[in-house]
């Protein structure tokens, strides 16, 4: 599985590579943006395309980042206390066979079995 990733992502990278060269002059055409309120009206500067594409996803990456921060610490909390709750219990289940061996060895002494 780790192969394919590997193979995947080859194909993406030369995909997304042939993709950006034959149009680099698309990327590269600057454009200003107009926003229009009706009370303020502003134009910013010209900027060349990929800066506008390249803003868009790291804003979309980190936007998907933070709304996943919560579930993932809400995940890390819930496994530790899964993990306490499992050694607790491993802990219980070694003091149950110890106490569980002592009393099978008491009670085959007290029945003559084992001769102390």
């Amino acid at each position: 599985m780790k192969v394919v990733k590997i193979v995947f992502a080859c194909v993406v990278l030369v995909f997304l590579t042939i993709v950006v060269v034959q149009n680099l002059d698309v990327f590269m055409e600057k454009k200003s943006l107009q926003l229009n309120l009706f009370v303020w009206s502003d134009v910013s500067p010209e900027i060349p395309l990929s800066v506008y594409f390249l803003s868009c996803f790291l804003i979309g990456f980190l936007a998907s980042y933070f709304s996943s921060l919560a579930e993932r610490f809400r995940a890390k909390r819930s496994i530790t206390g899964q993990s306490d709750t499992i050694r607790r219990l491993e802990e219980e289940i070694r003091t149950l066979r110890i106490h569980t061996i002592t009393d099978d060895h008491a009670q085959l002494t007290e029945n003559g079995f084992l001769s102390s």
